[in-house]
């Protein structure tokens, strides 16, 4: 038995069962591919089958490039070891390359550990993808036969999901500087091999880099910042898978489901809402619990992280649950809002090609745990590559959601342009409307100061000298703010204007007024307007403005309700006389509550009021002063009109 043994492995050494003897003298740079030859095999462990002197040749004989699942042992997990004796020229520098083996393994020469791939704990997660390019180990000094001991250990929940021990790849043993050849050119393939995926784990983290900072020039559009993230997290989770390999090479055992596992929270989280914001509807009772239930998980989490108290199997089960209940309320989501948005028509198609290659799998996964099937990772070869199907899944995505972004991008700069135009256009009728140069007036002193709270404002005032000498004086409110405040501004000036020819008195100008914007949709406006004749007669009408001061005292008027409410209403005047160096003080609501940021405290009537005397730039400052910090509620005007 023993000759017979020998006869193989001499023949193994030469690169193929039934050639000739390998010569090292005569092939100086060749290597030997043991992955082709039978190897002594036992399930369980035990350090002493590490020496070189144990008696293994009751063990039975299994070949190197099949896993141990094909060779009459399915669903084995946990150690087991592998054991060849191989005829090598003395003195030459030798170095192994295993290749291909799950999960966790131990390499001996002569009894010597040369290298060690992946924990070798029953806590430790090990990578399921090794290459031959996974452990390069050099031969310590031999003679002309050394005895090679692989130690395994195979991860349970993945016995029947990957075959145990030696897979695809060869492994090699020879001269140093061939198998060193030969596991560089084993590399660069690998990579090749990988390169689709890893090339689509980079355009999702650039995707997902340039949506964020389209976020960050518009905060208004969530789905930028929910889509940026989403992205972000898949391609950082693709590229940590590329990365992994060398870190389990280090014995870091956990981080790789740690990482993954945080991330593919991260991503879920940020996908179900920028779904949402994706079909335009808010989020529903039956997402907000999905939500939530990530909190448990990322304590579960924690809890895996520290050890105390869930094992690997158990948040791998967890794990996948959870993805499946994303993948539900993912579908949900889509599908609930058909009819009524045009973006999740565009993502039914391509999101169910993901659920189907992501998801399918993961019943399949749990389903083998229990021992009905086992399943291994579809990969569609194109030329020299490989892809992955969810992969491919995923760049269909990718697209139909950038196509919806970039047309909803277009339509936001678009309607965006608009607007400005029409601001612009509002802005320079304002400017015309609400003069920065007041038209003089005999005898008075007007001074006005006005801060919109927006580029257009809905405060307005007007000082119109009439042909005996006397002026009205007039400022108001518009309900509302922006673009359709400016827009009744325009309204109302032009009126003032018109009705300042051939009315006589205040009340009788509000009532003209109150006419015009009644039955509008513009809403409402308050106004206060005030009539000063040479010889310092005053008469005052109110439409639910604040009062006028004067020389810091507060005029009682009957204020009525403001413009455009009802037509059943009569302005009611008040008369009084100002005499020279007297001086009224006329304000907005914009004054009066204007709010503290740290407190939330109104400017209030009592400090307009003893600021009143003041000039109206001072006024106006202080109120906008008073609420530094906080937003401007509203346009703050001052007016101040001083007889000479």
């Amino acid at each position: 038995m023993r000759i017979r043994l020998v006869a193989v492995l001499l023949m193994v050494f030469a690169g193929r069962v039934g050639a000739q003897s390998f010569d090292q003298t005569a092939h100086p740079g060749a290597y030997a591919d043991l992955s082709k030859a039978e190897w002594r095999f036992h399930t369980g462990d035990d350090p002493r089958w590490a020496d070189p002197g144990f008696d293994d040749s009751q063990w039975p004989l299994l070949r190197g490039d099949e896993s141990w699942d094909d060779q009459g042992y399915p669903h084995y997990s946990g150690y087991a070891w592998y054991r060849i004796r191989v005829k090598v020229q003395p003195g030459r520098a030798l170095s192994f390359a295993p290749g291909h083996i799950l999960d966790s393994y131990e390499v001996y020469a002569d009894g010597r550990e040369i290298g060690h791939w992946g924990p070798m704990v029953a806590s430790g997660f090990p990578l399921s993808s090794h290459s031959a390019w996974s452990l390069l180990a050099q031969v310590p000094q031999h003679s002309d036969e050394i005895v090679l001991a692989i130690r395994v250990w195979h991860y349970w929940e993945w016995a029947g999901y990957y075959g145990g021990g030696f897979g695809r790849d060869p492994a090699m043993l020879g001269d140093s500087v061939a198998v060193g050849n030969w596991v560089a050119l084993a590399k660069d393939e690998s990579f090749l091999k990988a390169a689709p995926v890893n090339l689509t784990a980079l355009l999702s983290l650039l995707a997902g880099l340039g949506t964020l900072l389209l976020f960050a020039k518009d905060r208004a559009s969530r789905e930028y910042l929910w889509f940026g993230v989403m992205e972000t997290a898949y391609g950082l989770s693709g590229l940590w898978i590329m990365c992994v390999g060398y870190l389990f090479a280090l014995g870091i055992d956990r981080r790789d489901l740690v990482n993954r596992s945080f991330l593919g929270e991260i991503l879920m989280v940020a996908s179900v809402l920028f779904l949402f914001r994706f079909v335009d509807r808010p989020v529903t009772r039956w997402a907000r619990w999905f939500l939530f239930a990530q909190i448990p998980f990322s304590l579960l989490t924690v809890a895996f992280i520290t050890g105390r108290l869930l094992s690997i199997g158990q948040m791998t089960t967890i794990g996948t649950l959870n993805n499946l209940l994303w993948a539900v309320t993912e579908l949900w989501v889509v599908f609930r809002f058909w009819k009524h948005s045009r973006g999740a028509r565009l993502l039914a198609v391509p999101l169910l090609v993901v659920v189907v290659v992501n998801f399918v799998p993961a019943v399949y996964s749990l389903v083998f745990r229990v021992g009905w099937t086992t399943w291994q990772t579809p990969l569609v070869p194109i030329s020299n590559f490989q892809f992955v199907y969810a992969w491919v899944a995923q760049l269909i995505y990718l697209a139909a959601v950038a196509y919806f972004l970039v047309e909803r991008f277009a339509e936001t700069q678009a309607e965006r342009t608009r607007l400005k135009d029409e601001f612009e256009a509002a802005r320079t009728v304002q400017q015309v409307l609400i003069p920065d140069f007041l038209p003089p007036v005999a005898g008075l002193i007007v001074k006005s100061a006005y801060l919109p709270a927006q580029e257009v404002g809905g405060d307005f005032f007007q000082v119109l000298p009439l042909e005996d000498g006397s002026a009205f004086i007039v400022v108001g409110d518009v309900s509302g703010k922006g673009l359709q405040a400016a827009m009744t501004v325009s309204l109302l000036v032009g009126t003032l204007r018109t009705l300042a020819e051939y009315v006589s008195g205040p009340a009788e100008m509000l009532a003209g007024l109150n006419r015009r914007l009644h039955g509008r949709e513009a809403g409402c406006a308050t106004c206060l307007v005030l009539k000063i004749a040479p010889e310092g007669e005053v008469t005052l009408a109110n439409a639910g403005h604040p009062n006028p001061y004067l020389d810091g005292e507060e005029v009682l008027t009957d204020s009525n309700l403001p413009l455009g409410l009802t037509l059943e209403v009569e302005y009611a005047e008040t008369r009084l006389w100002a005499g020279p160096g007297q001086t009224f003080t006329l304000v907005t609501d914009g004054v009066v509550e204007a709010t503290a940021a740290a407190t939330r405290e109104l400017f209030g009537f009592e400090r307009t009021q003893a600021m009143s005397r003041q000039a109206a730039e001072a006024i106006a400052e202080a109120a906008r002063a008073f609420g530094v910090g906080a937003p401007q509620g509203d346009d703050i005007t001052v007016l101040t009109v001083g007889r000479v």
